[in-house]
């Protein structure tokens, strides 16, 4: 039996439904970045560590089947790219490569000219967007194998990064500095040319995701909280704490009714877009790891990288059954 979406209403009595993949056997290991694809039929694992995982599984039988894994050093990030068939990654080493779908095969790589990057990868399309610790920001054309774009660089670097649904607005913020108050900047993607800034009120962004509708951005700060923006004017809709101070990662649900907030260590939280309220959270022992935990695109199941190295579904159960 399909679940049901997850909403405001019901996500409280989520449970895991069930786990799959391989537990990892190196030390090294320090999570999992998750991505589905538009469909949601399959999903993508970048394992996280100076050793891990690259690997993506078919999601439409009675059991996930594993179509690709491959061995990767400092992994950072995965994505599908819409309608093309290939998925493509990104390592802290700056390897940009993507693969085929179907057989797992390497189809092209590049060592992007990047010193000790710290990216972050949105897919729209054939255009990927990457952000680098050394204040690099520019679109990357994935048929075309070039730069196509680049933003105008600042003192600070903006190293997170996010590309709205239509592929239409760029946004990056700084991470990791600490001296002085961050801002937002904005551009837009087809001419480079820049927006509006915004205030964030606290030195650096720790994680960022368009709702899929395109319509609101969240980010997470260093100071411990959420902010939602209005994408179309960047103007502050509303700020909330943060279940925890350290966020990894953020998904919305379809709707945007609903954000799982990824932990730095060792779990992940639903909160309620509307208020801020923390409706679900969830954790394990292994706080050395953080991984995604990320909504279907149907809204039926939330997936998140457990510490023991799987992947853990979960969703609302039907009535009178036991979690596993």
């Amino acid at each position: 039996m399909h679940p049901p979406a997850i909403t405001p209403d019901n996500a409280s009595r989520i449970v895991r439904l069930r786990q799959f993949g391989a537990r990892p056997d190196f030390e090294s290991f320090r999570g999992q970045f998750l991505a589905f694809d538009a469909e949601g039929r399959r999903l993508a694992s970048m394992g996280r560590g100076a050793s891990g995982v690259l690997q993506w599984w078919d999601l439409q039988g009675a059991e996930p089947q594993r179509l690709a894994a491959h061995p990767v050093k400092q992994g950072s990030t995965v994505g599908f790219l819409e309608g093309d068939g290939s998925i493509v990654s990104l390592t802290q080493k700056g390897i940009l490569r993507t693969w085929s779908v179907s057989d797992g095969a390497l189809l092209q790589e590049a060592h992007l000219d990047l010193y000790w990057p710290d990216l972050g990868l949105t897919r729209q399309g054939a255009q990927v967007l990457v952000a680098s610790r050394d204040g690099h920001l520019f679109l990357w054309d994935v048929r075309q194998w070039r730069r196509t774009r680049e933003f105008a660089s600042h003192s600070t670097p903006m190293e997170r990064c996010a590309l709205s649904p239509d592929g239409r607005l760029v946004v990056a913020g700084p991470h990791g500095h600490t001296h002085q108050s961050g801002v937002l900047r904005s551009w837009e993607a087809a001419t480079g040319r820049e927006l509006s800034t915004i205030d964030i009120d606290a030195p650096s962004v720790e994680a960022m995701t368009f709702e899929p509708s395109g319509h609101r951005l969240a980010v997470a700060t260093h100071h411990c909280r959420i902010l939602l923006i209005e994408a179309a004017t960047r103007k502050m809709l509303r700020a909330f704490r943060a279940p925890l101070c350290g966020t990894y990662d953020l998904s919305f649900s379809p709707d945007g009714l609903l954000l799982a907030v990824a932990w730095a260590g060792a779990g992940f939280s639903v909160l309620n877009t509307e208020n801020g309220q923390e409706i679900y959270s969830h954790s394990d022992t292994n706080d050395m790891q953080g991984s995604s935990a990320r909504f279907s695109p149907d809204g039926s199941t939330l997936m998140w990288g457990q510490g023991n190295g799987t992947v853990g579904v979960w969703g609302v159960a039907p009535d009178h059954s036991e979690a596993p």
